[in-house]
């Protein structure tokens, strides 16, 4: 894991309540949990908790789904830079994010994080032996070294490929 050097950080962000950042958006839709999760994270949270839904300009437009995480009044949209960002992750109590680079600027601050791995190679990742996605992606997963930034990820990202699209044979040679 590596961390950047406090000294060339901003400070932590002084915080009137408790924070937690949730990042929910992926360039890939596919990799995005649905609001309902997110949803059954945000309800038992304490009451003077904040929560901050990040993303980038445009986040909330392209996934209308996901207007309903506002609702409560305690959480709210952020859409700052992340140079912006790193004092608040630095001061939150948790972040939660899929795969993105929020997720990785989160644990290199040294945020307490914790990353949503489903479906981690969707449509990425090629190889030129002619192999489909699904099968290159459980060969990756089966490649995650242990122990991992996230343990599961490797039978999370076999299991969900494998109910979502049904294995070549090829992959079942795996």
């Amino acid at each position: 894991m590596v961390r950047l050097d406090a000294g060339h950080l901003a400070p932590a962000a002084q915080l009137d309540r408790p924070t937690v950042l949730i990042q929910p958006f992926s360039a890939v839709p596919l990799k995005q949990s649905p609001p309902a999760l997110y949803q059954r994270i945000i309800r038992p949270l304490p009451a003077d908790w904040r929560v901050r839904i990040t993303g980038a300009p445009g986040d909330m437009e392209r996934n209308p789904s996901f207007a309903e995480l506002l609702d409560p009044p305690r959480v709210t949209f952020d859409g700052s830079s992340f140079e912006a960002l790193v004092p608040v992750l630095k001061a939150a109590r948790l972040v939660i994010s899929v795969d993105t680079a929020l997720l990785h600027l989160a644990v290199a601050v040294g945020a307490p994080t914790l990353g949503l791995a489903s479906a981690a190679f969707v449509g990425e990742i090629f190889t030129r032996t002619g192999l489909s996605p699904t099968t290159t992606a459980l060969r990756m997963s089966k490649a995650i070294p242990q122990p991992t930034l996230f343990p599961l990820c490797a039978w999370a990202t076999f299991s969900i490929i494998a109910l979502e699209t049904p294995l070549s044979p090829s992959a079942s040679k795996l």
